[in-house]
Parts: structure tokens; sequence; C-alpha cells
């Protein structure tokens, strides 16, 4: 192994301007190092790995992880890896670690935040503390480049220095560390092909860096470093194309002013091929459509600019995709391609090829599968356990437009939730949070069918979005109208029956007091005719009752008009519901008394008897269903005062008993 640095410091004025080329002039907010002290075996770990993740996504080129394996979490057992360094401890120490994981932020001591009172905090500050580094104004900038060659491994780095203020120290020191990403290997809580990243492998300026005396404003520092990179790293393969660069400049041993990163660009690269690394759609869709993302890495010595993919679902018709841009070698760029439709199954799988020449075309194509969003009608059912730290849960459902429609939370500890609710038809999402990362109780979403639409036994981290689709849990309400729309000889005395297909109510949710405020009825002039008006037990059926006897041979109208009312899911009723009708001729009428005529027992089972008045001349008798049907008629030729009528085959329900002079009675099958 050889080590060789060449260090140039010029001081900046009018004649230096030329020597900077790839730093920044101009005042710039720090950018965060987050150096995290990690270990094999340290089961929480991973979840300190993803918050440093998450830190340089969510900031990307301002902030940067170093991971630092060292302390006892760190020692290998047989056949495990062995990812200390030197400089661990040293580190460790200054860092004031006294929990796993932890980390330093820009080696700076957040006040209450700092595990022993020092700059090493646990996960849970991270975050903030990168938040507010951030929004601070750095007095320096540092930019770096670096080049591999591949025949010889020798690392060369430019690391370029310029101060937009002073610094409150004398002398800085610049630090610069080489990392290796994408080693797998065992982690306690990750498993055995967990991917260590942002590792720790060397430091070209050893533990506390290069010093820096001159730190005033417009001050230029240029160092050149060479570095030859051995094989491995403690028998783990220093994978060249797995290298990176963290740079950063403190003011003592301890706060880091700012900070760059840089990946090293490649001599003599021996490779020439392409490859889809990933394909990428949603695990569920709500419509027949997806628009893929492809990871794709050029590990060829050219930078690339333009490529055509091809793609399907299930076979279905290609579609072709050209995209430009700018790939650098051992660069993965990310792309999405234009969406694309498909016909509706039960399961689906998207293939995607790259057409390009290389020498390994078999990693020029790549699939996924993935399924249509679980289904399930629009009132649903949340079944939510709680763990020993209920607070830290809580849960949302948002619509196509990211609108929450839903939510709870946060909860006592050790509690069971059980609510349940409506929300618009559509495709919509289910979110579940739990704020410390590390899931909690059961939690069960399901619709008024049980169709389960998500499920976990609780390991949910720190949270999980599910995708689903709901369908209106009823249609609007309709009905019916007797005497039916059209129907002619209506006896003046009839009654008019509004039969819904399910249990009504106000739009306001109350249930129906006034069922004559719903309901008009006039004749062929417009005139209003009084009337009474009933609703059955069960809310689905009105009964008009008119005070007086309808002219004879006069059209009357009967209306219910949309949104007047609505069922017990909120849905309206979304039409008017009118009926039309003739009376018979007024003097084919004889002088009644309704009262005179008897049916019973009422409600009936099977054998319903009838008493008719001796004076009157009824020669048939109809039977009539709630929608006006007509379901059986009897003959009374000979015109008997007392008879029986057999309903045994009627299915239980209201009819109409319609003697031929115009009396109507009422009756209930059981």
């Amino acid at each position: 192994m050889k080590k060789h640095i060449l260090i140039v410091i010029l001081i900046f004025n009018v004649s230096y301007l030329a020597a900077q080329t790839i730093v920044s002039t101009d005042v710039e907010n720090k950018k965060v190092i987050l150096e995290e002290y990690t270990g094999i075996h340290c089961g929480y770990c991973p979840q300190g790995h993803v918050i440093g993740k998450a830190i340089m996504e969510n900031n990307p080129g301002n902030a940067f992880v170093i991971s630092i394996h060292t302390g006892g979490f760190a020692v290998p057992n047989a056949g495990e890896p062995d990812f200390r360094t030197t400089w661990g401890p040293s580190l460790r120490t200054q860092a004031d670690i006294t929990g796993f994981p932890a980390a330093t932020v820009n080696r700076t001591v957040f006040q209450g935040w700092g595990q022993d009172g020092g700059t090493g905090m646990s996960r849970n500050y991270w975050e903030g503390a990168a938040d507010i580094i951030l929004e601070e104004v750095s007095y320096v900038n540092l930019a770096m480049s670096a080049e591999i060659d591949y025949n010889t491994r020798e690392l060369t780095v430019l690391a370029e220095v310029y101060y937009t203020g002073n610094s409150p120290e004398a002398t800085n020191y610049l630090n610069v560390v080489l990392l290796q990403d994408n080693t797998i290997a065992y982690q306690n809580g990750g498993g055995t092909n967990y991917n260590h990243m942002d590792r720790l492998v060397y430091m070209l300026t050893d533990t506390w860096g290069e010093e820096i005396t001159t730190t005033t404003t417009g001050s230029f520092v240029s160092k050149n470093y060479t570095y030859t990179i051995p094989a491995d790293y403690n028998d783990i393969e220093a994978v060249l194309s797995d290298l990176k660069l963290v740079g950063f400049i403190t003011e003592t041993t301890q706060t880091i002013a700012s900070g760059n990163g840089c990946t090293p660009t490649y001599l003599n690269f021996p490779y020439n091929d392409l490859v889809i690394e990933q394909v990428t759609v949603p695990n569920n869709v709500c419509s027949n459509a997806v628009t893929p993302t492809i990871e794709i890495l050029n590990k060829t010595a050219n930078t690339l600019t333009e490529l055509v993919f091809e793609y399907s679902v299930n076979g279905e018709s290609t579609h072709t995709y050209t995209w430009t841009g700018s790939i650098s070698t051992l660069e993965t760029k990310t792309i999405v391609l234009d969406e694309i439709t498909f016909s509706a199954s039960s399961s689906y799988s998207l293939d995607v090829e790259v057409i390009f020449t290389d020498n390994d075309q078999s990693n020029n194509s790549g699939s996924v599968s993935f399924n249509p969003a679980p289904q399930g009608d629009n009132h649903l059912f949340l079944d939510l356990n709680t763990d020993n730290s209920g607070d830290q849960c809580t849960w949302d459902i948002t619509d196509q437009e990211g609108n929450i429609v839903q939510s709870g939370g946060p909860y006592d500890n050790n509690v069971n939730i059980q609510i349940d609710f409506l929300i618009d038809p559509g495709c919509n999402t289910f979110n579940l949070y739990d704020s410390y990362g590390n899931g909690g109780g059961s939690v069960t979403l399901s619709d008024s069918e049980g169709n389960q639409l998500y499920y976990t036994i609780g390991d949910y981290g720190a949270g999980v979005a599910q995708l689903f689709n709901t369908y209106s849990t009823t249609a609007a309400p309709t009905a019916t109208i007797s005497p039916e729309n059209g129907a002619t000889g209506v006896a003046l005395n009839t009654e008019i029956a509004i039969t819904f297909d399910q249990a009504i109510r106000m739009p306001d949710a109350s249930p129906i007091s006034d069922p004559s405020s719903l309901v008009s009825l006039t004749d062929i002039d417009g005139n209003l005719v009084d009337f009474t008006a009933t609703i059955n037990s069960e809310k689905t059926i009105i009964t008009v009752t008119p005070n007086n006897s309808l002219e004879g041979l006069t059209e009357y109208s009967v209306l219910i008009s949309a949104g007047s009312i609505e069922n017990n899911w909120d849905v309206a009723l979304e039409t008017d519901i009118e009926s039309s009708f003739i009376t018979e001729e007024a003097s084919l009428i004889p002088n009644l008394n309704e009262a005179d005529y008897i049916v019973y027992p009422n409600p009936v089972d099977k054998i319903l008897s009838v008493k008719i008045p001796a004076s009157t001349n009824v020669k048939t008798i109809a039977i009539y269903d709630a929608y006006g049907k007509q379901m059986q008629i009897i003959s009374n030729g000979n015109v008997q005062r007392q008879f029986e009528i057999n309903l045994a085959e009627l299915p239980k329900g209201l009819y109409f008993i319609s003697f031929s002079n115009g009396i109507m009675k009422k009756v209930i099958v059981k």
C-alpha cells in the first residue's frame, strides 16, 4: 500500500482566482455530515441506517453519512465480517457515545439531545439536528473530485476549500474519508444478506485531518491526494465501483463547519455492460394503468445520452420510450417511463427491455409483478391495537388527491380501538404511522362484508401505506308507486303506496317524523289534494290516504322530489319519483262504507276471511302487492257475502285487497 499527499495552500487574491476550479465562491448554507456509530450485532442499528438514508435522500448533495463500525456491537463472531477500523475507537470517544445506534451531526452539541452531554445523539434526534444545521450559513465551502485507475487501483483526489467568511479558529482541519457501499453481510435486525452502506474503510487524512492555517475571508486552499486501494479491508473485498468519498472541515477536532462528497470517475474501465437493476411499479393499482420506474446502471466506459426501452403488461401491446439525458460510468440513473395501459386482470406482470448492444444481454431486461388494489365497499371498519406506547400511533386515509378523509390517534397504551366510518367510493390509501419507528399492535382494516383491505401483526416500523379501492356500500334509494304510472280506473277512495327498496331518512340523518311533508299530491290542474301520510316501522313504505274521495275521471299525480330523502349511508334519492293515474267514473260508484268490508286475521298467515255487506254487488276481488302487481283475482259470481282466500303462496309483505266496487283494504302476510 502506498499513500502520497501533495498539499498546496494558496492565499486568495486576484492572482489566485484562476486556481479555483471546482469549489464555489458564493456564500452557502452548511452541509450535514452525520457520523453514525453502529455495529453488526446492534439490533436497532438498521433503524438508524434508515434514518440516515432518509436524511440524505431528502437533502441530495447537502447531507452525507459516514457509518463507523466500532465498540462491542462491531466485534464479529467466527465467519462474520469485521467492519472495524483503526480510527473508530478515537472517534467514538470524542463523541461521548454511550448507546447504539448513535450519531453526531456536524460534531455539534445540541443542548439536551446528547447521550452524555456530548455530540453523540440517539436516533430520535438525528433528523431534528440535521434540519438545524441545514438552515445555518457556512463560512467555508468544500468541493472534491476523484478518479480511480482500474488497472493500478490508484485513487487521486482533488479537494478545494474556499472561505466566504472568517473562521472562529485560526487553524481548521480538512478531513477526507473513503467509504464503501453495497457490502452484503450479516446484520442483527437485518438478516444475513443485509446491504451495508456508507461504511468507513479508510481516512486519507488520518483521524483528525490536515491542518489549514489560512482561515479568513477569501482564503483558498487546494489539496491533492493519491492512495493505492488495497484488494480488501479486513478480508472484505474493496470493490472499486462501490467506493465514494466524503470530506469535511472541522474547527478543532469537534465542530464541523461544512463538508461535501463525490463519486470517483474511472480510468481504464474494463466493462461494457448496461444493467437494468430494478423495475418498479406500485404493488397495487386501482386503475388499468401504471407509470414504470427503471433503475439502470451504466457499466460502460462511455457516458450514455440516449436509450430506447420497450415494455408491455401481461404480453399485451408493446410500448416504446426513448430517454435522453446523461449517465456517466458506474452511475445509476432512475428513469420514469411513459404510462402504459392494459386490460383488467387478477394479476399483472410488467416486462421491460433496454435496446442496447453490450457484452451481457441477460441483464438488459427486467420484470415486476403487481396486483389490483384490495377492493371492498366504502363502509370501513378499523380494528387497531396499541402497544406500550400508544401515543406514538396515528393513522389516516387519503384520497387520490392526497386529501385526508379520515384520521385517528394518538391513543392510550395497550388499548383496542374499534371504529367504523364511510368514505367516498374510489381509490384511497390507508397510512399507518409510528413516531418512534418500531411499529405497534395488530391492525386490521376491512369493509362491511369482512373483506380485508389491510392487516399487520404490528411490525410496520415507522409506517406503512396500503392502496385500496372502494365502491358504494349501497346504491341510491329507488321507489315504486301504486297505483302505477299510467293506471286508469283507479278507485276514488284509493290509498297510494310509495315503496322504497331500502330504509330511508331525512337528508340531515334524522328520522322521518312527518312523511306528508315529503309527498306532493295534485290534480291535473295543479291543485293540491289534502291527504294524510304515514310511514311503516321499517321506514320503507309511505302510505298516502286522501282526506276525501277523489274526483271521478280525473288525472292525479303523486311526487317525491330528488334529494328529499336519503338512505342510512348518506346516499340521497337521485331522481324524482312520480306517478300519474286516472280515477274511474264517479257515477259507477255507489255510496260505500269501507268499514262494512272486513278482512281478518290481519296480519294473516295463510287463510284470509272476507266479509262484505249484503247491499253491495262485488263480482271480483283482486290482490295487488306493494308495487301494484296483481297477484290473484277471485271471481265472486254468486255474490257471496262471506268467503275465504288462500294466501299461503304469497311472499311475506304488504298487499292490497281490491273489491270491484272500488273498496280497497290493506293486509299484511306474515
